[in-house]
This record gives C-alpha cells, structure tokens and sequence, in this order.
C-alpha cells in the first residue's frame, strides 16, 4: 500500500464497524525515528535505524532490536559484517563483527571535548583497523581536523588542520577501492557555508583541494553530503552539494579533478544504486520538494514522492520490483522524523514502526 495509506483504511474499517467518526489518525507505536544521519545505515550489507533509544536491524521481514553496549551516538558501516558505534561525549568506540549482534569496546578516542557533544565524528575505512575521525570546532584549535588511527583507534594523529573560522569536517567518503587506491574525499564549511572539498589519494596521509569547477563559498541550508560511486575505480564518479546559495548540486566523472553543475535541486541526501556502473540510479532527498529519482547518471530527475521534509535517503539493494529504497522524513514537530520505504524505486512508500518480532502478539480477530 502506497505511503502510510493503511492508516487511512484502518480508520474505514473502524468506522464501518462502529458507526463513529474518528478525529484522529495516531501513528503506530515505534513509529517515530531519531533525525540524524548519524543513526541510520542504508547499504547492500545493513539497513538500520536508530529510534533514538535502541538500535534495529531489518531483516527484509520486519525489525530485529540489536543489543548495544552502552551509550551512543554514531552507527558507523566498516565493510561486510563490521559495524563501529561512537559516543562522542566520551569518545568510546565499539566495535562489531557479526552485523551487530555483539559488540566490544575497542578504544577511547583523546579528544578533549569536555562533555560537548556534536565535536567528533567517527569514519571508519575500508582498511581493517583504519579510523579516521573529524573533530570540528573544538575547546582545543589545536584538535580540530581530520585524525586517522591505523591500530582499530588505540592511538591518532592529525593529518590534516583545516583553515577559516569554526571550521566544520565531513563527512568523509571513501572509494570502495581505498585499500589500493587511497582515494577519500572530504567536505569542509565553517560559519554555515560550504568552503569546499579536499581528497587524498594516499590513504589519508595527505589532503588536498579538489574545488575545480564548484562555485564556492556557498550557503547551505543543510549539512553537506558526499556520494561516491560503487563503480569509482572505473568510473571515477562521485556527487557533491555546493551550488551558490544553496542552488543545485554537482557531479564528477574524473575523481574529483574537476566538477560539474547538473542540476537545481537542493538535496540534503544522495543515494546511489548498489549497481550504479550499469543502471545509472540515484535518489535524492530534498526537503522543499520531495525524493526524486533519476535513472541517467543525474542527467534528468523525475519526482517519485512529494513530500516535504525529506532529510536522508539511501538504497540497499535491488528487488523484483526496482530499488529497495528509503527515506527519513521530518514531521512538522521539531525533532520528530519518521522512516519511510519503498521496494519499487519510489513508486509506494510506507511507514516503518520500528520493534522487535520477537515481542509481537497477534490478537484475535473481532467480528462485529
């Protein structure tokens, strides 16, 4: 059923039943989800979703709760099976490697963020054992940066300082050949502008501007975004925000060398299709104007669900019926989001409540 439609038959049936109106149309238990990108992973190994108190796994029939070690902030995708989890007020990492089914403390961070929150975040690489973690704005300028860590965040250093006044770092997104070719790229904006992107070919030891053909500096209504394509070694694509005043977004076909602008549209998330090299597709959530897909390279869009709100997008795999695709929506109350799916590439949508199966109890039916 098309969005959250079955809410709407729902109330027809309990109105056939019972003759009453009904005033209102309460979402389900477990329906609301945290807004922050931090807490969700969308990709071909994991989908999960935090509420804000727990952390959930689906399993293509419904939402399975995993267990966490203690408190956290950031859910973090390695490769394959390996997840990392970060609490930035005390900069514990966690690690696990069975798709977070256990967890263990692998190390604390030192950074010296005095119990403010929003000051680091974690990026774990395709390298085992390889962190880096961008420390924005902190009590110590001298933290402030991108550190990489090569022994699983036992010990750091810096390998980049950022310039200009209360500089921002990230995220940081890496090729999915970074073993052999070292390519990552970063974003960097400070006083709410975007002031450009860095990358680095050496695995992070050093970085360099890669702003040709961006039109920078450049307001932004939201935190930038970076996505690289799954085919990067070949095609050398990647999509970036960085339009003038919030206007439209870009694209590369040559590792960053140089950028493109391909459209108007002001996203605040970009998804690309796990098979991208092949079927060119990718979603785009724009919280003015709704998803829009597009099944070209960007070349053109088509919008596939009108809603506004929409924050963060992302695509796990391909189904019978086109893309299994997702979308986190913010409500009109501040702070509340909701997770919404579609395993047709956007043509339906539906709510997600996010609980365990094991908990479930199935009520009887009640004949009138």
């Amino acid at each position: 059923m098309s969005r959250p439609g079955y809410i709407v038959a729902l109330l027809a049936i309990l109105f056939l039943l019972t003759g009453a109106p009904v005033l209102a149309a309460p979402l389900p238990p477990g329906a609301r989800v945290n807004c922050a990108a931090s807490q969700f992973v969308f990709g071909p190994d994991a989908v999960l979703a935090s509420s804000g108190e727990a952390l959930f796994k689906f399993t293509g029939s419904g939402w399975q709760r995993l267990p966490t070690p203690g408190e956290w902030d950031q859910v973090r995708p390695a490769y394959g099976d390996v997840l990392y989890l970060y609490h930035d007020s005390t900069n514990t990492i966690y690690r696990s490697g069975d798709g977070g089914q256990s967890w263990a403390q692998v190390a604390v961070a030192p950074f010296s963020n005095e119990g403010n929150e929003g000051m680091e975040a974690l990026y774990p690489s395709p390298i085992v054992g390889t962190l880096f973690m961008a420390v924005d704005n902190s009590v110590s300028p001298a933290q402030t940066g991108i550190w990489k860590s090569v022994d699983g965040g036992a010990t750091w250093r810096k390998v980049y300082t950022p310039g200009g006044a209360l500089p921002i770092i990230g995220p940081i997104v890496f090729s999915p050949a970074f073993y052999h070719d070292g390519v990552a790229f970063a974003t960097e904006s400070g006083r709410g502008t975007f002031v450009g992107l860095r990358k680095t070919t050496d695995a992070g030891e050093t970085w360099q501007t890669a702003n040709t053909g961006l039109l920078i500096p450049a307001q932004r209504g939201y935190q930038p975004w970076l996505a690289v394509s799954p085919g990067f070694p070949q095609d050398q694509t990647a999509f970036s925000a960085g339009g003038p005043f919030d206007m439209g977004f870009y694209k590369t076909t040559d590792g960053g060398q140089a950028w493109h602008y391909i459209n108007a549209l002001h996203p605040a998330a970009l998804a690309l299709s796990p098979d991208y090299p092949t079927d060119q597709t990718a979603l785009i959530a724009d919280p003015g104007a709704g998803v829009y897909l597009s099944e070209d390279g960007g070349a053109t869009w088509a919008n596939v669900w009108d809603t506004r709100g929409a924050l963060l997008t992302g695509v796990s795999h391909a189904t019978s019926g086109g893309l299994d695709s997702w979308t986190v929506v913010q409500s009109d109350q501040p702070g509340v989001c909701h997770l919404y799916r579609s395993p047709d590439s956007g043509a339906t949508w539906e709510l997600q409540t996010l609980f365990d199966l094991s908990y479930v109890t199935y009520l009887p039916i009640i004949s009138h």
